[in-house]
């Protein structure tokens, strides 16, 4: 009986998703993986998956290192998760899938952990306060801002959860 490589298949895809959610991710737009934009004078802020924060003034390191972190471990899920499938390893396919899943888990934690975001821009000083940073909006005077996760994060959390259920049902 022929063997089903059914699982090695989701498991490649959702490897080759992650992998593309953090590229694009690379790209200062609504498609990294952290955004926020003011409205009234059209500015935009966009955060990367290893904590680079683009601005109007350029791209600089936020100083959170943890973001970084969260970043990497995901980088590295997604990599390992490739190679599990081509190399049809259960268990370093089911690992990196985890991986993956953490690398998301820490990149919230330490998204929603900053408590300076004036040190980053002074404009999104709000964001200290009551306000969660995964997403919302909020007029403050005449400016309307509106943040949230971006399409990076999202299609990288769909390409975490297909390659570890494809590292789960592969052969």
């Amino acid at each position: 009986m022929a063997k089903s490589n059914s699982g090695k298949i989701v498991a490649l895809i959702g490897g080759v998703l992650a992998l593309i959610a953090v590229l694009i991710g690379l790209i200062p737009s609504d498609i990294s993986w952290w955004y926020a934009h003011e409205s009234t004078s059209n500015q935009d802020w966009f955060l990367n998956a290893f904590g680079f924060f683009t601005d109007a003034n350029g791209t600089e390191f936020m100083d959170d290192y943890l973001i970084l972190v969260g970043g990497l471990i995901f980088l590295g899920g997604s990599a390992l998760i490739i190679y599990g499938g081509v190399k049809e390893q259960k268990a370093i396919a089911i690992l990196s899938g985890i991986l993956m899943i953490v690398g998301l888990v820490v990149f919230c934690v330490a998204l929603n952990a900053n408590e300076d975001w004036e040190s980053i821009e002074s404009i999104l000083d709000f964001l200290n306060s009551d306000y969660t940073v995964f997403f919302g909006e909020q007029d403050i005077l005449f400016w309307h801002f509106r943040w949230g996760l971006g399409i990076g994060f999202y299609l990288a959390a769909v390409g975490a959860g297909i390659g570890t259920i494809g590292a789960f049902i592969m052969d």
